[in-house]
C-alpha cells in the first residue's frame, strides 16, 4: 500500500514505513485501523436510546415574552422561604426554570442521523431529482435520453452544492466574527467524531467513548495540583483601614451583568444558555440576587455548580496520545454571573486604591496582550531611536511530566 486515504484521520495510527516486500521496489506501510461498531441488533441499551432520540431546544424561536410573564407572576419570596439552604434554593429555582422552558421553548427531536448536513431547499430538490432519474435510468440502461437527463441532473446537483458551500463560507467571512471563522476551519480540519483512538502508556488502545474518557480523565487529574490549603504571606500594600469586607448582590448589578452576556456561548451543565439569561434579565435579576446573597453569606455554593462539561482540545502532535490534549471546562452560566459581580467589586476596589500596577495587562478591562505588545513596541522604538541596545527575553512555562 502506497497511500492511505481516510475521512476520519484519528481512526488510523501507528503508521510505520518498512523495507520493500520481496522483490518489489515499493516500501511497505504498516498501520492500525480501529473502528468502533454499535451494539448488536435487538439490544436495549439506555445510552443507545438516548443517542437515537435527543431533545434539543430551539432557543432562538422561544417565546421569551411568555417566559417573562410566567416568571414575573411567580412569588420567589414564598418559594425561597421554604428552602433555606443554597442547594435547596438552587433546586427550586431550577425546577421553575425547567417548567417555563418546557412550556415556552420549542424542541427539535434529533435522531442519530442528525449528524448529516441540512441543506437548503434548492439543494435538496436537486438531490431528489437526481435520485429520481437514477431510479428510472437503472431499470432502462439502454435509454440514452434518460442517461443524458441523469448526467445533467448530476451536474446541476454539483453546481447547487458548490454554490451552497461558497455562500456559506462567504457568510462566515463577512460576519466579521473571528470565533465563527476558526470554528468553520476547525470543523473542516478536525476529526468529525471528536477525539480519535487513544493509546495509554502501556500500549493499550482506547477506542470506545468510555475508555477514551477514562484515559483523558486520568491524564488531566495527573497534571493537576492538589490544594494544600496553605495561603502564602503577602505584605499589606493597601492603605491602613481600607478593606473589602462584604459584597452585596443587588437587583441592579445582577441585571447589569445579565444584559451584557454574549448570546453565542454554549450552556453549561445546568442547561440554561446565555441567551435565555440575557432575554430574561428583568425577571431573573431578583431571584438570582437572593440566591447569590445567600451563597455569599453562608460561604457555600450549590453542588451543581461544581460540575462541568470537560471537552478535550488537541494541542498538536500525535493525536493518539492523551498528553497532547488540554481540558476546556464548561461550567454553569448562572455561576459565571455571580463571578462577574464579584469581579466588578474587586476591580473597583483595586482601581480606587491604586493597587494595580500600570504594567498589568492581563485580566484587566480594556487591556490584553495586544495593548501589552503595543506599549512594549513603543518602548523598543524609542530605545532604538536613542541608539540604545534592546535585549528581549521570552519566557514560556510548560507542564513537566
Amino acid at each position: 500500500m502506497d497511500i492511505v486515504l481516510v475521512n476520519e484521520p484519528n481512526t488510523v495510527f501507528d503508521i510505520h514505513v518498512d523495507s520493500p516486500f520481496g522483490c518489489s521496489d515499493h516500501c511497505r506501510i504498516d498501520l492500525t485501523v480501529v473502528l468502533e461498531s454499535g451494539p448488536p441488533n435487538g439490544t436495549s441499551d439506555d445510552s443507545t436510546k438516548q443517542a437515537h432520540i435527543n431533545k434539543c431546544y430551539r432557543w432562538r424561536d422561544a417565546d421569551y415574552e411568555g417566559i417573562g410573564n410566567f416568571l414575573a407572576s411567580y412569588d420567589w419570596n414564598q418559594l425561597f422561604s421554604l428552602y433555606p439552604s443554597v442547594n435547596e434554593m438552587w433546586t427550586a429555582f431550577s425546577d421553575v426554570m425547567y417548567c417555563a422552558i418546557d412550556m415556552f421553548v420549542p424542541t427539535l427531536n434529533k435522531s442519530t442521523h442528525s449528524g448529516k448536513r441540512h441543506y437548503p431547499k434548492k439543494v435538496r430538490k436537486a438531490f431528489a431529482r437526481k435520485r429520481s432519474l437514477w431510479r428510472r435510468y437503472r431499470v432502462n440502461r439502454g435509454n440514452s435520453l434518460l442517461r443524458q437527463r441523469y448526467l445533467d441532473a448530476t451536474k446541476q446537483c454539483r453546481r447547487a452544492l458548490h454554490d451552497y458551500e461558497i455562500a456559506k463560507e462567504t457568510r462566515v467571512t463577512d460576519c466579521n466574527n473571528i470565533g465563527k471563522f476558526y470554528k468553520h476551519v476547525n470543523n473542516r480540519l478536525s476529526c468529525r467524531t471528536g477525539v480519535g483512538v487513544l493509546r495509554s502508556e502501556d500500549g493499550t488502545v482506547a477506542a470506545s467513548d468510555s475508555d477514551k474518557a477514562n484515559l483523558l480523565n486520568d491524564y488531566f487529574c495527573s497534571i493537576c495540583t492538589t490544594d494544600d490549603g496553605l495561603l502564602p504571606h503577602f505584605d499589606r500594600v493597601a492603605p491602613p483601614g481600607v478593606n473589602l469586607s462584604n459584597i452585596v448582590f443587588t437587583v441592579n448589578n445582577v441585571a447589569r451583568v445579565l444584559r451584557k452576556l454574549k448570546t453565542n456561548s454554549s450552556c453549561g451543565p445546568d442547561g440554561f444558555p446565555p441567551i435565555l439569561l440575557k432575554k430574561l434579565a428583568p425577571q431573573l435579576s431578583f431571584p438570582l440576587s437572593v440566591l447569590f446573597n445567600n451563597s455569599m453569606s453562608t460561604g457555600k455554593i450549590p453542588n451543581a455548580w461544581r460540575c462541568a462539561i470537560v471537552t478535550p482540545i488537541a494541542k498538536g502532535g500525535i493525536a493518539s496520545e492523551a498528553s497532547n490534549y488540554r481540558p476546556i471546562s464548561l461550567t454553569s452560566g448562572v455561576c459565571k454571573v455571580m463571578e462577574r459581580v464579584v469581579v466588578k467589586y474587586l476591580s473597583d476596589y483595586l482601581y480606587e486604591h491604586k493597587l494595580i500596577n500600570r504594567q498589568q495587562h492581563g485580566f484587566i478591562t480594556r487591556r490584553s496582550t495586544s495593548s501589552n505588545f503595543l506599549e512594549t513596541l513603543n518602548d523598543w522604538t524609542l530605545g532604538i531611536d536613542n541608539g540604545d541596545g534592546i535585549t528581549v527575553a521570552y519566557i514560556d512555562f510548560c507542564q513537566s511530566i
